[in-house]
């Protein structure tokens, strides 16, 4: 294939956006792009408030657009089912945008000096999956305005000045398209092009030569203009294209870059198929465009015989025999318990002991706040006023020896995402198992510890109206996992309410003085009647477990296990039908799921899918010290204040982290890190004797805590 073939693509390299539109017509392709994009911009350009981004229902505070004036309908082609079965698997489930340019028009005339705040200023959170109108916004609309719009952001951008050669070329790129296009704008873009002596304008000066700009694009601008953009776009298109191709056709993902997808998507509803038929070129023999997802799989449970899996893999009984071995561990028969059934059922004892403990609270316990792990270590107890700080590690107290082991052992090893086949130890598994068992601790909990600190005091984040926005995010969450929470709670516990005793101060201490003197320190408010809503909770928590708690367990792995088998295979999609590469696989959820319900064994989670990993995870040694001893040592050497002080260096607190973020990087790398990878600018080095003599200190003090022999 030569660089400009006798085929249309080919043709259309060297013509200008008027002529492809001509032999685009004799060819009898319709623009329909333009004939939807047109009309919309003209009125944004008019000033016209038609694109609508709103928030979504619900606490996930992502965004939805939507234009008014135009069907939903009409942006059917940038449905994600239909851009997906046209071979479009690489769409991003959520992107960011910054729509402000959009807004320029509006700031022209209502506020000229803030144009730039309009540019810059507004950002946006977007899921396209069922939302065809933020897939046209991003790939269709807001390129065309970024082009007209360009000498206007690149003069009111911030941040570190770019070199003199980025910035002259980026300018000639923004005049050879507004050129390519027809816009007749030299008198006005000249005063702001680099070199221009933009910088010695007064402001008033500056205003007024971005305001001249954008008079003239919304003067000049005609459905014309809009027309001759999209074939632009179309032409920069089949340049990439072309750019890739030597002797015949390349594959698609050879050309669909990162940078190149939106084209595609935008101007072609994302089919490469149809693309190529545009260009009048063949598909590549060896390509293969995917138009639904490989099956996906998920095989939990100890009881799937090995031959039915053999046979709903294709996968040889001997190897799938090996892959179950992995993924139940070498160390036990095929018969006992697997991953995610043994971890679910740790959930249903520990909840057990969760509910007794909360029923039980009576008024003048010790609060239970510390039953759920937040990840302290026993150093940071503050020691001069336990009831407004967590109990570190103050679940002991209540779980079962055996069962803090089994959590202790279930989710002690993770896996850090930069080196995904090694496990690394967890410093504190039962906050990654509070994490691991979802919405359903931090509701329960928080509401029972609200109604505490509101009878007990000394104070509480809300109040009993104020709750259930409080807690709104996981209320969503667990309505979402189809276990909702009864709404009579919050009305339950407001009609309580009027059971509790008058508000009075808590004392926090009384000194007495030599004049006779009494000093009394109050400490937050408190009232009698805990009883009474921690009645209402309890009912209220286990109508709800007895309905939900099994539904909500199994929801919980599912919904994340399959959404990761579910990428494995929109991966396998995107890759024309090869699995990604281990690199590939190993995203931030892939890591979450592997944390959560295999102990960080990514190679457990390959066989869960049915797959065999491409790499050997290996387990690094454990420690020969408990976290807790570990974290206590480092705090002593460093210089912390001991057990009973009544201040906290939290400087020191911070170094002790920086110290578990060391071990696991040694254990994932097998070399210990660098200074550079904890923080050499900004970390307190201060607090232990400065940048070079204080990571001295600190790696040693990492070494002694190490080692049984440094603990005292």
């Amino acid at each position: 294939m030569t660089d400009a073939p006798n085929t249309f693509g080919g043709r259309i390299l060297d013509l200008a956006p008027d002529a492809i539109l001509a032999a685009e017509a004799d060819r009898g392709i319709p623009d329909t792009l333009t004939n939807l994009l047109a009309p919309i911009a003209l009125a944004v350009l008019a000033g016209e408030d038609i694109v609508q981004i709103t928030d979504r229902p619900g606490p996930d505070r992502t965004d939805r657009v939507a234009f008014d004036g135009t069907s939903s309908d009409a942006f059917a082609r940038w449905e994600q089912q239909a851009l997906e079965s046209a071979g479009a698997w690489y769409l991003q489930p959520e992107i960011t945008v910054r729509p402000g340019i959009l807004r320029v028009p509006t700031a022209h005339a209502t506020a000229p000096r803030w144009i730039g705040a309009a540019i810059h200023e507004q950002r946006n959170r977007l899921v396209p999956a069922d939302n065809p109108e933020a897939t046209f916004l991003t790939t269709v609309l807001l390129p065309l305005f970024d082009l007209l719009f360009a000498p206007v952001r690149m003069r009111t951008g911030t941040g570190k000045p770019k070199k003199a050669e980025v910035q002259r070329a980026a300018w000639a790129d923004v005049t050879a398209n507004l050129d390519a296009i027809g816009l007749d704008v030299a008198d006005v873009l000249a005063p702001l092009r680099y070199g221009s002596g933009w910088s010695g304008l007064r402001a008033k000066e500056m205003i007024a030569v971005r305001s001249a700009w954008v008079d003239a694009i919304i003067d000049r601008v005609t459905a014309d203009t809009i027309g001759r953009w999209r074939a632009l776009r179309t032409r920069q298109l089949a340049e990439a294209f072309y750019k890739k191709a030597k002797r015949r056709t390349p594959k698609a993902a050879t050309v669909l870059t990162r940078a190149v997808q939106p084209y595609v998507v935008g101007l072609f509803d994302g089919s490469w198929l149809r693309f190529l038929d545009y260009l009048e070129e063949p598909i590549n023999d060896d390509d293969r465009i995917m138009t639904a997802l490989p099956e996906e799989r998920l095989l939990v449970t100890a009881g799937q015989r090995t031959a039915s899996v053999a046979a709903a893999t294709g996968v040889a009984v001997d190897e799938v025999e090996r892959i179950l071995a992995t993924f139940l561990g070498n160390d036990r028969p095929a018969a006992t318990t697997a991953p995610v059934p043994e971890r679910v059922e740790a959930m249903r004892r520990w909840w057990d002991c969760f509910d007794d403990a909360h029923a039980a609270q009576a008024s003048g316990m010790v609060p239970l706040w510390g039953l759920v792990d937040e990840g302290r270590f026993a150093h940071e107890a503050d020691v001069e006023s336990s009831i407004n700080q967590p109990v570190p590690r103050g679940y002991t107290q209540h779980l079962p020896a055996d069962l803090g082991r089994t959590i202790d052992r279930l989710w002690g090893g993770v896996v850090l995402r930069e080196r995904p086949a090694r496990i690394v130890t967890e410093f504190h598994p039962h906050r990654l198992f509070a994490d691991a068992f979802g919405p359903a601790v931090g509701f329960w909990h928080g509401v029972a510890l609200t109604c505490w600190f509101i009878c007990e005091g000394p104070y509480s984040r809300t109040d009993l109206p104020g709750l259930a926005d409080y807690h709104a995010r996981d209320v969503h969450a667990l309505a979402e996992l189809g276990t909702p929470v009864a709404p009579t709670l919050f009305a339950d516990l407001v009609a309580t309410e009027g059971r509790l005793g008058e508000p009075a101060p808590v004392v926090d201490r009384v000194e007495r003085f030599d004049n006779g003197v009494v000093m009394t320190t109050h400490a937050g408010m408190r009232r009698d009647g805990f009883r009474y809503l921690n009645d209402v909770v309890t009912r209220h928590r286990r109508a709800w477990a007895d309905a939900h708690l099994d539904t909500y367990l199994r929801a919980l792995w599912d919904t994340e296990l399959r959404a990761v088998a579910r990428g494995f295979a929109r991966r396998t999609a995107e890759r024309a039908g090869r699995p990604p590469t281990f690199k590939q696989f190993v995203t931030a959820p892939v890591v979450t799921a592997a944390n959560r319900w295999f102990g960080g064994d990514v190679g457990a989670l390959y066989a869960a899918m049915g797959e065999v990993a491409p790499v050997e995870v290996v387990r690094a040694s454990p420690l020969e010290v408990s976290p807790d001893a570990f974290a206590e040592t480092v705090h002593r050497l460093l210089g912390g204040p001991p057990p009973g002080a009544t201040e906290r260096d939290h400087d020191i607190d911070r170094m002790v982290y920086e110290a578990v973020k060391y071990v696991q990087l040694s254990q994932a790398r097998g070399v210990p890190p660098s200074q550079e990878d904890i923080g050499i600018e900004w970390r307190p080095w201060d607090a232990i004797g400065g940048v070079t003599d204080g990571w001295v200190r600190f790696e040693s003090a990492i070494r002694a805590a190490l080692s049984p022999a440094g603990q005292r």
